[in-house]
């Protein structure tokens, strides 16, 4: 039942003894309440969209990708742990679970790699999950939909599952050779050892930065 997957979960995390109850109280009772609901519109979310195959579960993955730095040619390892990869009737999904209202619109894949303005970063990640799946599994020829399942997705009546551009539903697979290019540019420059890092002009990245005082922001 999903109380005990609840304390099984809270047991795991805290380092619980398996023999006695869990004590639910104060934060403890509230994380377990919006588990619970959040676990529910899951559930329901998954039952509308049945049948439905799971892929796998936050799990590591990884794939290699080659780069050109100068006259040099690297292969280097990318990846992530992804929360969810399943398939339904609309084809494989890949699903990043957000506990906040995270936007699933984005204007193109350049926008996704500006380094001035406001990126859509749920947008990037899912479409980068995307082309890992799609590199690890390059024979896979059906469609591939990223997506996210946060707080208006999952308690939401409309059943509307994925990324848009111009509140049009991707399919993945049109968009992931562009990523990529986009992607081995970024990681090309990062990797250059002649490039010229500068702290950004926009205060606002940095107040909730975690090295902010290294740069004494």
């Amino acid at each position: 039942s999903l109380p005990a997957l609840l304390d099984r979960a809270f047991r795991t995390q805290y380092y619980l003894p398996v023999d006695k109850p869990v004590n639910y109280e104060g934060a403890w009772l509230v994380m377990k309440e919006l588990i619970h609901d959040f676990a529910l519109a899951v559930l329901r979310k998954d039952k509308i969209n049945t049948p439905l195959e799971i892929i796998s579960l936050e799990e590591s993955w990884g794939v290699p990708v080659v780069i050109q730095v100068g006259s040099e040619t690297k292969s280097i390892l990318i990846g992530g742990k992804i929360d969810r990869i399943d398939h339904s009737g609309i084809g494989v999904r890949v699903i990043d679970y957000k506990t906040g209202k995270d936007d699933v619109s984005f204007a193109s894949v350049e926008s996704l790699f500006a380094q001035d303005g406001k990126r859509n970063k749920a947008a990037f990640q899912t479409l980068y999950y995307a082309l890992i799946y799609k590199k690890k599994f390059p024979n896979y020829i059906g469609p591939i939909v990223p997506g996210l399942y946060n707080k208006h997705a999952l308690f939401s009546e409309n059943n509307a599952f994925g990324l848009t551009i111009n509140r049009k539903v991707i399919e993945a697979n049109a968009l992931l050779p562009e990523f990529e290019s986009h992607l081995k540019q970024a990681l090309e420059t990062l990797y250059n050892p002649t490039t010229t890092f500068t702290q950004t002009t926009n205060h606002k990245h940095c107040e909730y930065c975690s090295f902010k005082n290294l740069c004494r922001r």
